[in-house]
């Protein structure tokens, strides 16, 4: 396994854990400063496991992102792949069939999401669950976040199945480190009753960090105001700051990554222009270029935008402003990194701030190892904001659970999976969560008061009470026999198994009989609690209220106000196949937005369609599985383009082909090689490849009689 390490000697919190992680089967909580090295001790731990586990044994590897997942994959591909152990991502959209491919898989690569939305259904998956050996949780403190509630049910539903399992989790610099330790010891099976916490102070972190946060008066108006009185003080931090060394500028959109450059441009010395043998084809990244800046998003186009990660890389470019995104992924490191403002845009019409872990992973890109002794981190906020965000950076705010937040969806879960059978294994289960032991020191946070009820009551009391609201929303119920044993209802089990919020539940089941499917695209378009990461970003209105008209718009909105209208048309969009493309023709927000946007639509609807057939409400079922079939083809029902669901047919050659008149799937299976051929121009076989792609298709025929008359 020395091929595993591409360096001579582990530095100092890599020797000081080597025991623990390698020669010990123990968990270990291990907090160290970002670009420390945790990674090399999940690497040593991986090794012991392969040593000593089953042949097949399985580790199982969860980050809070699916950016990190791919960074992983990537880099132990690379590292373990030559020696015969697969590494494979489990994340998204990955599909059941892939479950075989899973059993294959010794490392397996995956976020909290996916891998609570498969532990749902464990049973279907029990030998599977029985050979993980090793559970590796990366950046634990997203504990903190909101996705945190995640990660905590489901290390906490690991704990009820009855395998031996060791955990090591990584964290940055948190204060409350034993409080991780104590979750996760307290929950311990078959294993010796040990569990050590290593904190690693400042003083181990390779390129020393230093972190500068600024408050400036809150500004009262739109976001694009406070956007420019950030951009005007970036030049300023960049000569303060950055030491004439490379700087990275995390802005919340593209536009405002844009701005900065702009702002930047105007108040350099004209002098400061520079000739740069670049060809980019984004006439203003030319123009930057020239002064040693460029912006970088996802809606540059590929050939600019490696061109900027070369030049950044060369120093022909001093300073890049990008979106977030770039957090993870493209490794950009810089000596300088600038939260241009800590706030990431509108949700549900409110202003919301980065999460902790976002802000991390942006500060995580200051100090280059190998190239610095130090780096940077300038934060811009508000200066209600200031203090909280110092708390942050220091490392000084305890990690606090989020599970309550959403606890009622998590509740109706462990009920569906048989962990929770009665208020008794419900307040059980609660106990062995994170929130449980922070509860017990800081109950304020939770708005609970610190008097002589004890803990316990309270959970029994905040158990009780969800548990009674879904019983009265007919998502669970109580055993006839004896009033106490508690079961999921057909509905509760569709909001497990299509991971719905109790809210959108609610909505879906107390909708009544809608009259077309325009009223069911409206119902799926108003669930806020699934759709709460789109937002309306700069020109977003002005865009979609200008093809509102549009003759591939089915459904007309007088005007787009609101969220609700934006994923309304944005389905239409995607359906009438309306183009979301910039100018220019490059992929923009609203792409991905759109493609979001389908996916929680087809999870919602399929859920209408379950709870449709329990309610024996035909109306319902009848416009649910019009609107799901639309989904899932891409396409309105009657659409004259149904071509463009063959493989190999795009926009083009369906609408040419509609254009022949050739409509439906009986003329398409009547017509001949040739004339597929001459209409799109290509030469054989390709119409015979088409031919059989159409022949494939079932064909299939309803018939209906009636048997007893009433």
């Amino acid at each position: 396994f020395d091929s595993v390490f591409k360096f001579g000697v582990f530095n100092k919190i890599q020797s000081k854990c080597f025991p623990d992680a390698f020669y010990q089967n123990g968990n270990l909580v291990i907090s160290a400063p970002t670009g420390s090295g945790k990674t090399v001790v999940m690497e040593l731990a991986i090794i012991r496991t392969l040593l000593h586990g089953g042949a097949d044994s399985k580790i199982i590897y969860m980050a809070p992102t699916k950016s990190l997942c791919s960074e992983r994959v990537k880099d132990w591909q690379l590292k373990f792949k030559p020696l015969g152990i697969e590494c494979k991502e489990f994340t998204g959209d990955t599909q059941r069939s892939s479950i075989a491919a899973i059993r294959k898989t010794t490392i397996i690569v995956t976020t909290p999401e996916k891998w609570d939305s498969m532990t749902r259904r464990w049973n279907d998956h029990k030998q599977l669950m029985k050979l993980i050996s090793l559970f590796l949780i990366d950046e634990v403190h997203i504990l903190n976040d909101k996705r945190g509630a995640c990660l905590e049910a489901c290390v906490s539903r690991m704990q009820t199945m009855d395998i031996n399992l060791r955990y090591i989790a990584v964290s940055a610099t948190v204060p409350n480190l034993e409080d991780i330790a104590t979750w996760l010891h307290a929950k311990r099976r078959s294993i010796p009753s040990r569990f050590d916490s290593i904190s690693f102070s400042e003083e181990y972190r390779p390129v020393k960090l230093e972190r500068f946060v600024y408050g400036y008066p809150y500004q009262e108006g739109n976001m694009f105001l406070r956007s420019s009185m950030y951009s005007a003080r970036l030049l300023e931090m960049i000569q303060k700051h950055s030491d004439n060394k490379p700087v990275l500028i995390f802005c919340s959109t593209r536009k405002s990554a844009e701005m900065a450059c702009t702002t930047i441009t105007n108040l350099m010395d004209k002098k400061q222009i520079k000739t740069l043998a670049a060809h980019f084809k984004d006439k203003n990244l030319l123009k930057f270029a020239g002064r040693g800046l460029a912006f970088h998003h996802a809606g540059l186009n590929p050939t600019d935008r490696s061109q900027v990660e070369t030049k950044f890389m060369n120093r022909e470019i001093r300073v890049i402003a990008t979106t977030s995104t770039l957090a993870v992924g493209v490794n950009l490191p810089a000596h300088l990194v600038i939260v241009k403002s800590t706030q990431a845009g509108y949700q549900n019409g409110n202003l919301e701030e980065y999460s902790d872990i976002d802000l991390l992973q942006m500060m995580g890109r200051a100090g280059r190892p190998g190239l610095d002794t130090s780096g940077s981190v300038v934060i811009l906020t508000t200066k209600q904001m200031e203090l909280r965000y110092k708390s942050l950076v220091s490392g000084t705010t305890n990690l606090e659970s989020r599970l309550h937040e959403n606890l009622i969806e998590h509740l109706v879960s462990e009920i569906c999976l048989g962990t929770i059978t009665n208020q008794l294994t419900a307040l059980k289960w609660l106990q062995s969560t994170f929130l449980y032991v922070r509860l017990l020191k800081n109950p304020q946070h939770y708005k609970l008061s610190q008097d002589s009820i004890s803990s316990n009551t309270i959970l029994q009391e905040i158990c009780a009470k969800d548990l009674e609201l879904l019983q009265y929303h007919n998502l669970i119920q109580k055993s006839p026999s004896d009033n106490a044993t508690l079961k999921a209802t057909p509905f509760g089990t569709a909001m497990d198994v299509y991971y719905i919020k109790f809210p959108t539940m609610v909505r879906l089941m107390e909708y009544g009989t809608p009259a077309s499917v325009r009223d069911t695209l409206e119902l799926i378009s108003k669930s806020y609690e699934e759709m709460e990461t789109i937002r309306f970003n700069q020109g977003d209105k002005q865009f979609l209220n200008s093809i509102k008209n549009h003759d591939n718009i089915r459904f007309p909105l007088d005007k787009i106000t609101t969220v609700a209208d934006k994923v309304l048309m944005l389905i239409q969009c995607v359906l009438g196949d309306i183009s979301l493309n910039n100018a220019n023709g490059a992929t923009t927000l609203l792409n991905f937005e759109a493609t979001a946007i389908m996916k929680h639509a087809s999870r919602i609807t399929r859920c209408l369609i379950d709870c449709s057939v329990d309610e024996k409400n035909a109306a319902k079922l009848k416009y649910g599985l019009e609107l799901y079939q639309c989904l899932q083809a891409r396409m309105w029902s009657n659409s004259p383009y149904i071509a463009r669901q063959l493989p190999g047919v795009g926009a083009q050659y369906a609408k040419t082909i509609a254009q022949a008149n050739l409509i439906n799937f009986d003329q398409l299976r009547n017509c001949d090689p040739g004339r597929f051929e001459q209409l799109l121009h290509r030469n054989p076989p390709f119409g015979v490849k088409l031919c059989k792609e159409i022949a494939i298709l079932p064909n299939l025929y309803l018939g209906i009689h009636q048997v007893l008359q009433q």
